[in-house]
């Protein structure tokens, strides 16, 4: 081949690669500022925003500014957390159809530093390794939002894990009005003598206030939730709960057919007859008057007589499973398992017509029911013995549909006209949901806002995910479930199907009294845990490295290819 020729292809080349490289960056710029072209395929989509995210910065207003504080002295791990920042934010932008403007600052003098500490972001100190000696550096990772001259603060960003919850719950704060959630009262429950407490710090959307009953509901409440009523319920309690949901509300009833005391009960529990089956039964389900007692249960560290530490089961709070189908139900969106303490049966009934029930999470098929009156919850001779029926039994369910009245048309008590009185039928469709106990809403079984951020242990949310999702779902306000579903299980492949396969086999089973079978079990799980994390390492490096090299082999074959033939042609 003639020089000429071999200039003029080798021009053409190198001008083709740096139009290529030029359309490259353009797009690259285009995609970053439009968010145009990002494809998400973790399970959890937790490298790109949620639509309930979404939803909220493209419903702004007027301009919001987020500040954001880095130091540039910070130690090495939170340079990645820094840049997982500005990725979020750059997503916030692209969806606020430019109301959200972001501005990072460098606290580097005086003057930023002060203004850092006035946005209620917080200085931090801490330990770096420098010309191998110890160092404590103080410095800010974090980011304040000013919205219509109002400022919240994260003081401390302490990983991008859960970020985008946070950035969310925020902005709604700033923005939203606050919906109302009511907690019927009269019947050993209020706001303040229940978990309720801990839970409505959550969500600070949202106002809880304390419903009676015996007058009409107000229609401006969202949702009403009955929480473990320790006494029966009148006939005009109810008829106005019936009328409340006829007109379009929303009702969550957690327990209601056993009476537990405010701290963890001991010995036995008493049944109650609250009425709340007097609605349910008219509706496709009942509430038993009995506790669930399960193999696969809550396990705690116990000291036994010669001072040795073991596991103890405790049955009476089980761990339940929500269903393959409930994954996608808003109320249990990508939850795994609910931890449900001294929960009563369901039973299901005739469904109405135009409505369906659909059962979200039940025990396991070694649970049983313990029963009587009262109900010992101890295990008679200190070792538990299951009695049939087995299980599994539904405890969660979720009924939704044009529901009838639970009374008569005319919703009267013959004789008297002023009682209370509703719609034959629901006037649209309308949310119920139902758990057999109320442990989700007790301040035992549910950490508090602040515990969860001091302790950093972000698992600990999962504790307190079904009751907020089933408050979102019940007041129709579902934009948070979705971006909390990220903060609660980290991305991961799905699970091998041995481990599935033994986990299933051990509680069909394993008596809970085999402890060396159960141990048996546990180090056989583990070990196997143990190869399916191998796995997936081997397979990220693989997706990270193996691409890359790929490409480079293909490159080279090509052109040892290309020379082969060039040698061929001389």
């Amino acid at each position: 081949m003639s020089t000429p020729n071999k200039n003029r292809i080798a021009g053409e080349s190198l001008l083709f690669l740096l139009l290529t490289l030029g359309v490259l960056v353009v797009v690259n710029i285009l995609a970053n500022d439009f968010n145009l072209g990002r494809f998400d395929l973790t399970r959890n989509h937790v490298y790109s925003l949620s639509r309930g995210s979404m939803n909220t910065v493209s419903r702004l207003e007027d301009t919001m500014t987020v500040r954001v504080y880095f130091t540039d002295n910070l130690p090495a791990e939170f340079a990645g957390t820094e840049r997982q920042v500005r990725d979020l934010l750059t997503e916030y932008r692209a969806a606020s159809r430019g109301k959200l403007q972001v501005r990072y600052i460098r606290p580097d003098n005086e003057e930023r530093v002060q203004q850092a500490e006035q946005d209620g972001v917080q200085k931090v100190s801490h330990t770096v390794f420098a010309n191998d000696a110890r160092q404590q550096v103080d410095g800010y990772r974090g980011l304040a939002i000013e919205y219509r001259g109002e400022t919240k603060a994260i003081p401390v960003i302490a990983g991008s894990e859960g970020l985008e919850y946070r950035l969310t719950m925020l902005i709604r704060e700033l923005v939203g009005t606050r919906l109302k959630v009511g907690v019927l009262t009269g019947h050993g429950t209020t706001i303040a003598t229940t978990g309720v407490a801990n839970v409505k710090s959550y969500l600070p959307t949202y106002e809880f206030v304390d419903v009676d009953a015996t007058q009409a509901i107000a229609a401006d409440i969202r949702a009403l939730l009955i929480i473990n009523p320790d006494s029966a319920l009148t006939d005009a309690e109810l008829r106005n709960v019936d009328r409340y949901v006829m007109e379009g509300g929303s009702l969550g009833i957690f327990g209601g057919a056993v009476k537990l005391p405010a701290q963890e009960p001991q010995g036995t529990v008493e049944t109650v007859d609250s009425g709340v089956n007097t609605l349910l039964s008219k509706w496709g389900l009942t509430m038993e008057s009995a506790i669930v007692a399960d193999a696969r249960c809550v396990q705690r560290p116990q000291r036994s007589p010669d001072g040795q530490m073991a596991v103890e089961y405790v049955p009476t709070v089980p761990v339940v499973m929500f269903e393959e189908g409930a994954a996608s139900h808003p109320a249990s969106y990508q939850l795994n398992q609910q931890i449900l303490g001294f929960t009563s049966p369901l039973r299901r009934g005739t469904v109405p017509s135009g409505a369906r029930l659909t059962v979200l999470g039940q025990s396991s098929e070694q649970s049983w029911k313990l029963t009587g009156s009262p109900i010992a919850i101890d295990p008679p001779g200190g070792e538990w013995r299951m009695q049939p029926p087995l299980g599994p039994f539904p405890l969660i369910a979720a009924i939704e549909g044009r529901l009838p009245s639970a009374f008569a048309a005319s919703a009267s008590v013959a004789g008297d006209s002023s009682a209370p009185s509703g719609p034959a039928q629901a006037r649209r469709d309308v949310r119920v949901l139902v758990v057999g106990g109320a442990s989700m809403f007790h301040e035992t079984f549910v950490p508090s806002l602040e515990m969860l951020q001091q302790s950093g242990n972000q698992q600990l949310f999962g504790l307190v995910a079904f009751s907020l999702n089933s408050i979102d779902w019940l007041s129709n306000d579902a934009d948070l479930i979705a971006v909390r579903s990220k903060t609660i299980d980290a991305p991961m492949l799905e699970i091998l199907q041995d481990i599935q396969t033994t986990q299933a086999t051990a509680e069909r089973t394993l008596n809970p009294r085999d402890r060396e079978g159960i141990e048996r079990v546990q180090n056989q799980l583990e070990s196997m845990q143990n190869a399916f994390e191998a796995k997936k390492k081997a397979l990220k490096y693989g997706m990270t490295l193996g691409l890359p090299v790929l490409v480079v082999a293909f490159g080279i074959v090509r052109w040892q290819s290309r020379n082969r033939k060039k040698s061929a042609a001389a």
